[in-house]
C-alpha cells in the first residue's frame, strides 16, 4: 500500500473520531472493498484496512461491493455483508464510500440518508 493510502486511511480514522468519540457499538456502513473498481481484488485494498482499524474500535461493519464481495469474506470475518448499497445503509450511523465504483456515484442520497439511524457523518474518499 502507497504512502498516500496509509495516509488517507489515517485521515479517515480521525475524521470518525472526532464525530463518533466511541466507535463502540457504532454500525459502520461500508461501500466498496475491492482495490480499485471493475475488479474483485482485495488485496492491498485501503477499505480492508479500514475495515479493520474499525473492528478493533468495536464498530460494527456492514459492507457492499459489486464484485469483490466474495474475496472479502476470506481475508474479514465479523463483517456483515449486504446485497447492495441501500442494504449498507440500512440503520447505519456512518457510510464510507471507500471505491469509485460508477454505481456509487449514481445512488440516491436522499434514500439513503432516510435509511440511516442517524447522520453523524456522511465521507466520500476515493482511493
Amino acid at each position: 500500500m502507497n504512502k498516500l493510502n496509509k495516509k488517507r486511511i489515517s485521515q479517515i480514522i480521525k475524521k470518525l473520531e472526532s464525530n463518533f468519540g466511541s466507535f463502540s457499538n457504532k454500525k459502520v456502513g461500508i461501500l466498496g472493498l475491492a482495490c480499485k473498481q471493475g475488479t474483485d481484488d482485495v488485496r492491498e485494498s485501503p477499505a480492508i484496512k479500514v475495515i479493520e482499524i474499525l473492528k478493533k474500535k468495536k464498530a460494527k461493519i456492514t459492507a457492499y461491493d459489486p464484485l469483490a464481495i466474495e474475496n472479502a469474506k476470506r481475508v474479514l470475518s465479523d463483517v456483515a455483508f449486504a446485497k447492495n448499497s441501500y442494504e449498507v445503509a440500512k440503520d447505519a450511523d456512518c457510510l464510507l464510500v471507500l471505491a469509485d465504483w460508477p454505481e456509487f456515484g449514481k445512488l440516491d442520497y436522499g434514500k439513503i440518508k432516510k435509511l440511516m439511524k442517524v447522520i453523524l457523518f456522511l465521507i466520500v474518499e476515493i482511493f
